[in-house]
């Protein structure tokens, strides 16, 4: 199939080009059927309706956006909020997935760990629900 609209030359920005001019020929008779006093009633409809097809569009589109802007977000809030508040305190020497040092701030979203190096790093809330967490005595 493919194969095939590349043989005829179908495909890529020949889409775009002959969808544009779709929409600019539309706008073109439409105003002229207007101008002549053809369909007074029925083009605004007809432009109403395809205004509201391309709002709900963009409201499908920035849905699906947030959709997969909050699906990471939410979870390592929630775990950030619960779990973490209650096992990871400021001061613990812990040791997390391969990150050994001492706890020095715990945030909703991440913890910062001071290792011996006396380096910060930060480790996202997300990372957490998928390491071992070893708190040391």
């Amino acid at each position: 199939m493919e194969s095939q609209l590349l043989h005829h030359r179908i495909g890529g920005h020949k889409i775009i080009i002959s969808i544009i001019k779709g929409v600019i020929y539309s706008i073109i008779f439409a105003i002229g059927f207007t101008q002549l006093g053809v369909g007074e009633t029925i083009i605004p409809i007809l432009v109403s309706a395809f205004s509201w097809s391309i709002a709900i569009a963009i409201g499908v589109a920035i849905a699906i956006g947030l959709g997969f802007a909050l699906k990471d977000i939410i979870p390592a809030s929630i775990m950030g909020a619960s779990t973490q508040r209650s096992i990871l305190k400021v001061g613990q020497k812990v040791k997390i997935g391969d990150v050994t040092g001492t706890i020095t701030a715990s945030h909703m979203l991440h913890v910062i760990i001071t290792n011996e190096k006396n380096e910060s790093i930060v480790i996202p809330t997300k990372t957490l629900m998928n390491q071992t967490i070893i708190i040391f005595n």
